[in-house]
């Protein structure tokens, strides 16, 4: 997704790839402008990934 510009990843240090608490879901002002976009956050995945967010779903 990334290399097709349709996601990016933002604050790794808080949002680690595996991490079950990234910051990100403790900040619903941010989920919420995402979801009202439709991109999807990576942080609710079976292996989170809470820096990434994708505008698009495959």
């Amino acid at each position: 997704m990334h290399c097709c510009g349709c996601a990016v990843d933002f604050d790794p240090a808080r949002n680690g790839f595996g991490d079950t608490t990234p910051n990100f879901g403790h900040i619903p002002a941010v989920l919420d402008a995402f979801a009202s976009e439709e991109w999807t956050w990576g942080g609710k995945w079976g292996k989170p990934d809470g820096m990434h967010w994708q505008a698009a779903n495959v």
